[in-house]
Formats: C-alpha cells, structure tokens, sequence
C-alpha cells in the first residue's frame, strides 16, 4: 500500500468523475464519516495517512503512543480527524484524503459504500410515502475529547451497547462450551478468576453435571455481570478478550469485535488475563499491557494543568495524618498489603495469619501485595481498601497520594484527589461537581476545570475516598454523593478506605476490581520498629521484649500499628521515669487504652507541673478532671445518633490533654477556623464510652442494647464493657444469635459470673449446658 507523503501534488480533479462513476452527487458524500464505514476500507496506520487527513505529527505520534494494535490505532486517528476537522469531518472530505494517499482501491471502496448506502435509504423513503415528509439532516457529529488518551470501554452511556451484543451471541457461546467438556471447565476456571463469575455461583456451577445445564449458568452468569457491572464495556471488553484466546471462539470474537467498534467499543486483544494462576497480584505484577507512563502534558486543557499543579501544591503542604504522633516513633510505617482472592478457600499458612479473632477480619484467601503492584490502577477501575482500626489506612492514603506528588506513582494520571471523608468541606458537598473543586475558592478557572473533567467522563482522574466507614449513616445510602461519582464521572479511578464493618454498604453499590486488606506489621516489622524506637539500646530492647514475654496478649495485638506505638510510649514513659512498666496486667484492649491514656495525661500533668504523679481517670486532680470529661463528652457528640463527627471546629484554642492534633485544613475558605481531631477514632471511642460508662446505669444498659447490633459502634462497646464490667448491665441475647460483638463485649468486661447466666440453658451446637465460661481460649480480644 502506498504511504507516500501528501507534499507531492496530487490532483483532486477525479473527485468527480469517481462521483459520476458511482452515481453519486456532493450531498450524498458530504456527510458526516461513520466508524463502521472507515473500519471497513482496510486502511493500515501510516503517518502519511494522518498528514493527508490535515492532522500534525504530534498528533500521529500520540494516536501510534496510545495504542497497540494496528486497528486501534486507524479507529484513533480518524477520531482524531473528526475531533479536528469538527462538521468538515465528512466523507468527501475523506475521499479527498484517501487520492491523496494515493490509495483509489479504498476510495472507491468508500465510493460503493456511500452508494449501496444511498440507494437502501432512498428505498425505505419510497415504500414509506404515506408518512409525511422528514428531511435527511446531517447525522449530529460527536466530538471525542482527547481522543488519543480514550480507553473506549469507558464512554458514558453505551454500557447497554455492550451487553446487547454479548446477548446477540448468548446461544452461539453456549452452544459450543455444551460441546467440549475440557472446553467448558477451562473457559469456566479463567472466567472466575477474572472476577467475572462471583464466589457464589461458582460453588453452584461447579456442582452441575449436566454440560448443556452448566455451559447455560456459566453464560447467564457472565450476561448479569455485563449487564449489572460498575463499568459494562470493560466487564464485556475483558470477556472478549477472554474468547479470543481459544480457537472454538475466534470466529464470534471476531464479529463481536466488529460490532463492537460501530459502537465506538474497541476491544483491546492484549487485555491482561490471568490464566495460570488465579492470584491477582501475579497479574498486576507481569502485565505486559499496563502503562504507567507520564501523560503527554500537551493533550491537557490549561485549567486541567492548572489543577494538577494546584493539588500537588496543596499536597506537600499536608502531613502524614499518622494519628498517633510521638517524637521517637520512626518516621516511616512498614505496613503491608495482601489482595483478597475471593473466589478461593482460605485455609493456607499466609491467610490464616491475617486472622486474629476480631471483627474485622476478612475469611478468604489473600495473597502478598506489594504497594507498587496496589498503584496499577487502570482507568475506570474501582479498588477497596480494608483494615483494622489503626492499622494505617489513613497512611497509606497519603503514603499514595505522596508517591503521586513526586511522580512516583500513578504518573498516567494528571489528577488525583484525596478526600478525607471525615472533614465537614467533604461531608457538606452535595453533588459531585462540589466535590471535584473542593480544593478551589475564587479561581477563575474553576468552573471551567470542573467541567472539563465531567465532559472527559472523569478520565485521568483518580479519586481517593478515605475514611468511609467514618461517614454518617445518611451519606452511606445508596442516593449518596459518594456513590454517584461511578455515574458522573464513569473513566474516573476510584480508591475506598475502610474498616471492614462498612464493606456491607460498599460492596453492594460498587462493583471491585480489587479488593485489598491492610495486615500490619509481621515479627520481622515489630522487632525492626522497636530497635528504631529505643534507637538501638541493647538493654532497653531486651528490657521491653522481657515485658511482652510476660504479656503475651500485648504481644499479640502489635501487628496493629497504632498499638505498637501506644505500648512503645507506654514503655517509654516509665522506663524514663525508672517505673514499672504497667503491661503485665493488661489482657484486654480496654486495658490496654486505658493505661494509654493515662499516660497521656501523665505526660501532660508533669509538664505542667514537673512532678511525678499517680493517674487515676476517676480521681483526676482540679481543673484537669473537667477538662478530661469535656472532651469524653466532646467525643460521645461526635459518634452518637450515628452521625459520625470526627472533626471539631473552633475559632480559638483549647485545651486538649494532648489527646488530639491540629488538623491541615488544604480545603479553601477554612483558614479562619481551627480544625481538631482525636489521636485516632479508636481513642475517640474509648472516650466516648468512658462518657457513656459514667451515666446512670439504665441508661448504659439501654445504650448497649440499641447499638449492640450496629457494626460501628462494636469497638466502643466493648470499651464500655471493660469500663464497666457490665455491672448491672444485662445485654440481651437472640436465641439463634451469638454475635461476635457480644462475646468480644463478654470478655472485655471479664463478668465470667453474667457469661454463665447468659449461656446457662442455652442450647449450643445441639448440646445443652448449664453454664458457660467466657476465656481467653474463646475469644481473641485484640
């Protein structure tokens, strides 16, 4: 084929005798380019092809940048071309670029298209002459924005597209898996590892035997996920890309394929699989396909450039918010990462590590995850991030966001915003667009930014929603803002943190592509994070490691980030001050942030005073006993009713124990106003059930009992179990229901003589006993 440069002259006066040829005039051609057309001339991409189409090298060498495959990259040049070339974006306009390259087979390929088009309208118009007349209008033209950049699967509104025509094909695909068991199993295992196929139905189609039965359930399966997915193009792109690697498929793929691009979907045969090994991370890992490249900074609108340099501004002005910051801990947190497999058991060495006998555990099978593997997001991709209170969820956010600053990370986005989803500028935002410029006031260039995101569909942006288990019960509904940025902004990136009390919500309103549990710290970190804290005293290490040995429930709960921290400043404390360090006593978590507390205020009244005292949080000495039950108080007002408030304003200083932070308020419009937060929610929660634990007895029986069911509220009960030993407290126990809450709240309080009245009688696995006793052997309480 030629490729000859269009600086040559080339003589256009064949235009119309090619017309004539084909019976065609200048109205049947000026019109309005169609995909399915062009993709039908057979065109190979040269950059001579672009130059005859009017577009620059820059644009020909992004459009060959931004996509692999010959095709692909023929479909975006001709976006390119119409996105340019706007109404004049015509087919006789591509006829005159077609003599120019000197390619007349495919000119009068395009002659006899336009013309057998032509002659079937003209048809349909005469067999329908009793209708009254409708003029042939131009087709309306779209105008891609940033053609080059456009992951296809990601355009608004065509998600119905897609799973039409997987359903066009729904009985051909099933009619050749009931023909080839090998077939079916093997289409079957990639398809449930590429999440296409819950957890659920697997166990059900793996007990079918019929073959005709189970190749129909594993097609309805893959239709309701198109159909029902977050992103229906990628979910279909992905199954397509699935058939196309067996040979019993090739010739449906490639007419899928075909329709697929008259309706603007490009299906990508590279797409990454994961064939050998159903771990995601090995995926993630060996991808050939994934780019991380930086944008090309040419295609950006000046007020998107405008914002990326405003946020990394804002950005390095922010602090680690590690929520437990004390002068010796080491600057740098080595938590790590494990992927969720949710299609696979459990049961093997590493994931059964990652249980501790908590509410917050995570049952399936999890695999290492490195943080450079978790920051392989593609566009459009939804990712959630789980852990344990205080087991650094808020640091890694940052920790991400960090690495995007410096261009470490996530360098193909040019925008990346962190919302921290307990900060009131968040929580007040009513829509989406609100939320995209919360990081703007005045700017001139505000609105114009807001809605170049929005036309682009939210491509190139990365959204980062920590905290969402911190949001009041109201913003957790499904007509919540939070929710909506999956329809505004469908090409947008979006990163959930959370506690995994607050999974339930999320993953019925948002469909996963990964799914990732923060695990702490292993011995190894431990032991690396204490030499760093005692600065590698031989005698203070020994002496500390001798104090956990006594202990071994403290011992147990350090892989939890924020306790480490609180039993090292413990040790520290008193090691100081040549005192006995009290962790040989402490065997509940209660116990444990209670001895932290103290030591809060012990820090603080000894720098106040510079003389050694006894703490005793019922015995406080005047006016730190008000100031100790104003910010209990202050902290029960900000969890009760399940509003949820983790941020307190005020417009001077006060007096705080040392038991919260100033907050960086990167948000405009707040400058005015002093922000403060507890240390961490945990300590937030231990306050407000110390509040709760001074009121009258009815009246903590009643709280215990109408919140004993609501998942986020479990930790604070069971800090007020262990405050009041649940002393004339009686919870209430559903015959077919032993929460795990309950016996957390059960062996915190260390009743054993309610535990027995609880569970005398009750019938337990279908054996009667008269009394039950709550230990350490039933419960892990950390």
């Amino acid at each position: 084929m030629a490729s000859q440069s269009p600086e040559a002259t080339f003589s256009l006066d064949i235009v119309p005798q090619m017309l004539k040829e084909f019976s065609l005039t200048e109205r049947d051609i000026n019109k309005a380019a169609d995909d399915a057309v062009i993709l039908s001339l057979g065109l190979n991409f040269y950059l001579s092809l672009g130059l005859c189409l009017g577009l620059s090298e820059s644009d020909i060498a992004a459009v060959k940048k931004d996509n692999h495959s010959d095709q692909d990259r023929v479909v975006a040049l001709f976006w390119k071309w119409r996105e340019r070339k706007g109404s004049d974006a015509t087919y006789l306009s591509l006829l005159e670029a077609l003599i120019k390259y000197e390619n007349k087979e495919a000119a009068e390929k395009l002659c006899r298209k336009i013309h057998a088009s032509s002659r079937s309208t003209k048809s349909s118009f005469k067999t329908q002459s009793s209708l009254s007349y409708q003029s042939r209008d131009r087709r309306p033209i779209r105008h891609p924005i940033n053609q080059s950049q456009k992951k296809v699967w990601c355009e608004k509104n065509t998600g119905n597209k897609a799973w039409k025509i997987f359903d066009q094909y729904h009985d051909r695909l099933v009619n050749i898996l009931r023909c080839d068991i090998a077939l079916c199993d093997s289409v079957f295992k990639i398809l449930a590892d590429n999440f296409l196929i819950g957890i659920a139905e697997k166990d059900v189609i793996q007990q079918l035997t019929n073959l005709d039965i189970k190749s129909k359930a594993i097609m309805r399966h893959v239709s309701i996920f198109i159909s029902k997915a977050r992103n229906p193009i990628r979910a279909f792109a992905k199954f397509s890309a699935i058939i196309q690697e067996f040979e019993n498929f090739r010739e449906i793929y490639n007419e899928i394929q075909l329709k697929a691009s008259k309706v603007e979907i490009v299906i990508k045969s590279s797409f990454v699989l994961v064939k050998n090994s159903p771990s995601l991370t090995s995926n993630r890992e060996s991808s050939a396909n994934f780019s991380d490249a930086v944008y090309d900074d040419s295609l950006l609108t000046p007020p998107i450039k405008k914002y990326s340099r405003h946020l990394k501004s804002c950005y390095k002005k922010e602090k680690p918010d590690q929520k437990w910051s004390l002068e010796n801990i080491p600057s740098r947190l080595y938590i790590n990462l494990a992927v969720v497999c949710k299609n696979e058991d459990y049961r093997d060495s590493f994931s059964n590590s990652t249980i501790h006998g908590t509410n917050d555990d995570i049952f399936c099978r999890k695999k290492s995850l490195s943080l450079e593997e978790l920051c392989r997001i593609e566009y459009g991709e939804a990712v959630l991030i789980e852990g344990a209170p205080g087991i650094g969820k808020s640091m890694l956010a940052f920790e991400i966001c960090s690495r995007w600053v410096k261009g470490e990370a996530l360098k193909k986005y040019p925008l990346l915003l962190l919302l921290r989803l307990r900060d009131r500028v968040i929580k007040n935002c009513e829509s989406v667009r609100e939320l995209l410029g919360c990081f703007l006031k005045e700017q001139s260039w505000k609105d114009a930014v807001v809605q170049d995101i929005i036309d682009n569909g939210g491509e190139g942006l990365i959204v980062i929603l920590e905290g969402f288990d911190e949001l009041p019960e109201h913003l957790t509904k499904q007509d919540s803002v939070f929710f909506q940025f999956s329809t505004v902004l469908p090409c947008a990136s979006l990163v959930f943190t959370s506690r995994p009390s607050a999974k339930h919500f999320l993953r019925l309103k948002v469909e996963f592509e990964l799914h990732v549990e923060v695990i702490g710290f292993t011995h190894e970190n431990i032991n690396e994070y204490i030499q760093k804290f005692c600065k590698g005293n031989s005698e203070h290490i020994k002496t500390f490691n001798q104090y956990l040995d006594e202990s071994p429930k403290v011992r147990d709960c350090l892989y939890i980030p924020i306790n480490l921290a609180i039993i090292c400043s413990i040790f520290q404390q008193y090691i100081m001050n040549k005192e006995q360090v009290p962790l040989k006593g402490i065997m509940t978590s209660t116990k444990l942030y209670e001895a932290m507390i103290k030591m809060l205020l012990y820090r603080h009244i000894k720098s106040q005073t510079q003389e050694l005292v006894s703490v005793d949080l019922y015995n406080l000495p005047h006016p730190i006993q008000e100031e100790f039950a104003s910010l209990c108080h202050m902290a029960y007002d900000g969890l009760k009713n399940r509003a949820t408030e983790l941020l307190f304003y005020a417009n001077k200083d006060f007096e705080t124990l040392g038991m919260m932070q100033k907050e960086v308020q990167v948000y405009p419009g707040t400058g005015d106003v002093i922000a403060y937060s507890f240390l961490h929610l945990t300590i937030q929660e231990f306050l407000a059930a110390y509040h709760i634990s001074q009121l009258p007895r009815n009246k903590i029986e009643d709280i215990f009992n109408r919140l004993r069911h609501v998942m986020k509220f479990s930790t604070m009960l069971c800090f007020l179990s262990g405050l009041t030993e649940l002393q004339s407290i009686t919870p209430r126990v559903d015959d077919d229901l032993y929460s795990m809450t309950l016996f957390h709240c059960l062996y915190e309080s260390g009743n054993e003589s309610l535990t027995a009245s609880l569970f005398e009688k009750k019938i337990i696995q279908g054996s009667s006993h008269s009394s039950f006793t709550l230990t350490s052997g039933h419960v892990h309480s950390w």
